[in-house]
C-alpha cells in the first residue's frame, strides 16, 4: 500500500522539490528589492502572452507558445525595471499594481475571443503537477540546473544590485549598460 502511494507521487513530490529549490531563490531575490508582488505580476503577464499564443493557433506547450511567454514576461520585466525612474512620481508598488491588473483583464479579454475560454482559463489556473512525467522532470532538472548555475555565477553582482543604488549601478557595469 505504501509502495503504491510513493510511485505515485514520486515524481510530482521531485518536482515540488525543484521548483521549490529555485523559486525560494528568485523569492529572497524579490524581498531584497523590496517589490513584492512583483514576481505576481510577471506571471500575469506571462499568462497573457501564453493566452495570446493559444487565441493565435499555438499549442501552450509549443516553441511558438514559449516564445509569446518568454516576450511578454521580457516586455513586462522591461516596463518594471523602467518603473524605477518613476519612483519620484509614482510608488513602484502602485506601478505593479497596475501591471498586474491590466495584465489579468488584458487575460480576460483574449480568452473572451478564444473558442474554448473557459477550458483554457482552467487549464492555466489549476496546473497539473501530479500527472507530471519522468521526461518533463527531466526538463525540469536540466532548466532549472542551468538558470540556477547562471545565477550562482553572477550572485555577487546581483546582490550587490539588490543592496544599494551603488550596486545597482556596478551590475549595470557589470552586464555592460553604462
Amino acid at each position: 500500500m505504501v509502495e503504491d502511494v510513493l510511485a505515485f507521487v514520486a515524481l510530482p513530490l521531485a518536482a515540488a522539490v525543484v521548483f521549490t529549490g529555485i523559486h525560494t531563490w528568485f523569492g529572497l531575490q524579490v524581498l531584497r528589492r523590496n517589490v513584492v508582488f512583483a514576481d505576481l505580476a510577471l506571471a500575469q503577464v506571462s499568462a497573457l502572452g501564453a493566452t495570446v499564443a493559444v487565441v493565435a493557433g499555438h499549442a501552450v506547450q509549443s516553441p511558438a507558445g514559449y516564445a509569446y511567454t518568454l516576450a511578454f514576461t521580457a516586455a513586462g520585466a522591461l516596463l518594471l525595471t523602467a518603473s524605477r525612474g518613476l519612483a519620484r512620481s509614482v510608488r513602484q508598488e502602485a506601478f505593479i499594481g497596475v501591471l498586474y491588473v491590466f495584465a489579468t483583464a488584458a487575460t480576460v479579454l483574449v480568452v473572451d475571443r478564444s473558442p474554448q475560454s473557459a477550458e483554457h482559463v482552467k487549464k492555466m489556473l489549476v496546473g497539473g503537477i501530479l500527472s507530471v512525467t519522468g521526461d518533463e522532470l527531466l526538463k525540469f532538472v536540466v532548466l532549472y540546473g542551468i538558470v540556477g548555475a547562471f545565477h550562482w555565477l553572477i550572485r555577487r553582482p546581483l546582490l550587490a544590485a539588490a543592496g544599494s543604488d551603488d550596486g545597482r549601478k556596478d551590475m549595470g557595469k557589470f552586464l555592460g549598460w553604462t
